[in-house]
């Protein structure tokens, strides 16, 4: 009997070879307790933020949409308590001050749900002639609740541009709009600008003048 012919192995082609083995990436070195660690990029941008927010103040928008901001009390400023309606004597001029809601702006827009609109009557007189001379606003005009949130306020009409006079009355107007809880409860805080008229334009930027040490603090 014939012995059967043996056929060749096939042929060592990719088809047929193993699969190498895959590679894998070295192993890293376990984290020692005296290997240096790199910073937490979040834990600084986050450390900034906080180092910039004590800087200025933190600073945010409600949704009535104006100004609440916490900010340490100026040093040495000097709080002069009133009534509304009762006069404040100060070094050059001599303040009163009002306020009370309304229903609406002079437009007549009225506030939005939950909020309301409030109204101050601010009077200023000179005492003498350097007062005649200190025709800005206030440079501080807001409310503030016992919790040391505060609102915004805006004065109304024309910026005052001709001097006053040495007893005689000159009003401001300004509106703000409050959270209706906390409409009844709040106060206005004034703080009378140093400014002066009969400083040159050429020395605005670098005048000083008195310091804005006195606040009016006005209860209901």
């Amino acid at each position: 009997m014939a012995r059967p012919r043996q056929l060749p192995l096939p042929d060592q082609s990719p088809f047929w070879r193993e699969p190498e083995a895959e590679e894998r990436p070295e192993p890293e070195p376990e984290d020692s307790e005296d290997a240096p660690k790199p910073p937490r990029k979040g834990l600084r941008i986050a450390v900034a933020v906080a180092l910039v927010a004590v800087a200025v103040g933190a600073i945010t928008f409600d949704r009535y949409g104006v100004y609440l901001k916490r900010t340490e009390s100026n040093p040495g400023t000097v709080v002069h308590t009133a009534q509304a309606g009762q006069e404040v004597k100060l070094k050059h001029m001599t303040w009163k001050a009002s306020f009370g809601t309304v229903p609406s702006l002079p437009d007549g827009k009225p506030a939005e749900a939950g909020s309301v609109y409030v109204k101050i009557d601010l009077a200023r007189t000179a005492n003498d002639e350097v007062g005649t001379k200190m025709t800005a606003p206030p440079a501080e005009l807001k409310f503030e609740d016992k919790d040391g949130r505060s609102w915004a306020t805006q004065i109304a009409g024309a910026t005052q541009t001709e001097d006053l006079k040495v007893g005689v009355e000159s009003k401001l107007t300004g509106y703000a709009r409050l959270p209706a809880a906390q409409a009844e409860a709040v106060e206005l805080l004034v703080r009378p600008s140093n400014y002066r008229s009969d400083i040159p334009t050429a020395q605005i930027m670098t005048y000083k003048g008195e310091p804005e040490l006195d606040l009016l603090r006005i209860k209901r």
